[in-house]
């Protein structure tokens, strides 16, 4: 598979150090180290964070081919506190490379010829009108591949007419509970529960599957019409810095899973999400398992497993999500 990347790249300043980042170049991140090819399309300064982030790109095999420098630009920061919930809470850094992230012809003429099998964008960057344009284009001319629209709301800065537009751009909607709540307030739909906005929010936009992420109580997805919910067992969490980044990949990775298996095999005690940092990152873990199915034959020996983690219970060989 090949999956493309539009949006922010940014150092999160966190009270560890920096660690490269920005949600969809998270996505995009772990998909090559689940061995898909990758391109990302962003824009750096012209300075120390700026090389250090095309450092880290070109270690890690991700292509820089649609990455634009920027003299005049700081390279994007993101200042990070986590609460008391270990939630974290952002603030993004304006004025800087990113933003201005404005591809020419040649550059979409490249993307279509490279024939993406998927493509990942978020929010933040889509709020700048050059970014949004070219998405827009670049869609329109490759209408086949899955299109995962991961929300990623911020607490400002985004208008309701923006989201309608990226979400009927998707194919796949990925979404927390919180911001399931926001965008039923817009009128996506119902949060009597999750599946009821799951299906609403289906038919609104014409999409295949909807995602819609609970913390620690697990995940619920729809995806051709049929609804499932799991929840992750118990593990010590580390630390969820761009854990639903790594959720996302691990939702659209074609991992298969046989039942050679290992009986033995134990779920991870502790996982940790990170952005890549320099020199190097930890592989993420994904904390879910397989959980409670429904009884249609489409969802019998399917779930969402993270890479490289153990399956159990399947009958056969299973794609974990191909969408």
């Amino acid at each position: 598979m090949r999956a493309l990347g539009i949006g922010e790249i940014l150092w999160d300043l966190l009270p560890g150090g920096p660690r490269l980042g920005g949600a969809p170049f998270n996505v995009v991140a772990h998909l090559n180290r689940f061995g898909h090819g990758v391109r990302y399309a962003t824009a750096v300064g012209d300075d120390e964070l700026g090389r250090r982030a095309l450092d880290i790109l070109a270690a890690e095999g991700i292509g820089r081919e649609l990455v634009r420098v920027l003299p005049g630009r700081p390279t994007g920061t993101a200042s990070v506190v986590v609460d008391r919930r270990g939630s974290p809470e952002f603030a993004i850094a304006t004025g800087v490379a990113w933003e201005e992230l404005a591809l020419d012809p040649a550059a979409l003429a490249e993307t279509i010829a490279w024939s993406p099998d998927a493509i990942v964008f978020g929010t933040v960057a889509q709020r700048r009108q050059p970014i949004v344009a070219w998405t827009r284009r670049l869609l329109s001319a490759l209408p086949s591949p899955v299109r995962l629209y991961d929300v990623n709301l911020r607490t400002d800065g985004w208008e309701p007419a923006l989201l309608e537009e990226l979400a009927s751009l998707a194919t796949v909607l990925k979404l927390s509970r919180s911001e399931m709540e926001v965008v039923a307030g817009l009128g996506w739909g119902t949060t009597r529960t999750p599946e009821a906005f799951a299906r609403a929010a289906s038919a609104r936009f014409g999409l295949r599957a909807v995602c819609i992420t609970f913390g620690a109580d697990g995940a619920g997805l729809l995806l051709d019409g049929d609804y499932l919910a799991a929840r992750p067992p118990a593990v010590e969490v580390v630390d969820t810095v761009g854990s639903g980044d790594a959720f996302a990949a691990a939702l659209r990775s074609r991992r298969r899973c046989s039942t050679a298996c290992s009986a033995a095999d134990r779920p991870p005690t502790s996982w940790r999400a990170r952005s890549p940092s320099a020199p190097s990152w930890p592989r993420a873990r994904a904390p879910f398992r397989p959980g409670r199915r429904r009884t249609s034959s489409e969802w019998r020996g399917r779930d969402i497993v993270p890479d490289g983690q153990p399956c159990r219970r399947y009958a056969g060989t299973v794609d974990p999500l191909v969408v």
